[in-house]
């Protein structure tokens, strides 16, 4: 792999999979958004000429104390939910960063629950900075491995 300098900013990540869905934590409970907003080792969908693989590990410095919020197409005004109010979990395991996320209950953030649960809103994507990537130019599209970054945000679908 061809290391390069790091492209400076915050990078958004779109992946085809894995799928966000809703479900109730039991009868009468409010309903929940889970997912992988990343798995390790799959390609993003094409970013503009090269496509994004993350490495084991990468959210492994950024989810402990990161505030991050679970956005709509990473819209700050469509806010369903936060990890510094309680109202979004990440973790991370040897799948990747796992998200769990507790809507309002609101008539926009239903709006939202029920297109995910209908699956017409199913892919997830993330902004992060990116603290450690390599690039790869030696096939047809270049890969970036990203290997350490800094969790800001994600989004539950698209």
């Amino acid at each position: 792999m061809e290391k390069t300098a790091k492209i400076t900013g915050k990078s958004t990540i779109f992946f085809a999979e894995p799928h966000a869905e809703v479900f109730s934590a039991g009868d009468g409970q409010p309903p929940k958004i889970r997912g992988y907003a990343a798995l390790y080792n799959v390609y993003s969908e094409d970013l503009g000429g090269f496509r994004t693989r993350i490495a084991p590990g990468a959210f492994d410095r950024a989810v402990p104390g990161a505030d991050v919020r679970l956005l709509v197409n990473h819209d700050s005004n469509l806010l369903l939910g936060r990890t510094r109010s309680g109202t979004l979990s990440l973790s991370t395991d040897e799948r990747g960063l796992y998200f769990e996320g507790q809507p309002p209950q609101t008539d926009f953030a239903q709006h939202y629950v029920e297109a995910i649960r209908r699956g017409d809103m199913s892919g997830c994507s993330f902004s992060c900075d990116i603290d450690i990537d390599e690039w790869d130019f030696s096939g047809e599209t270049a890969i970036r491995t990203v290997s350490a970054s800094s969790a800001r945000r994600r989004s539950a679908g698209r």
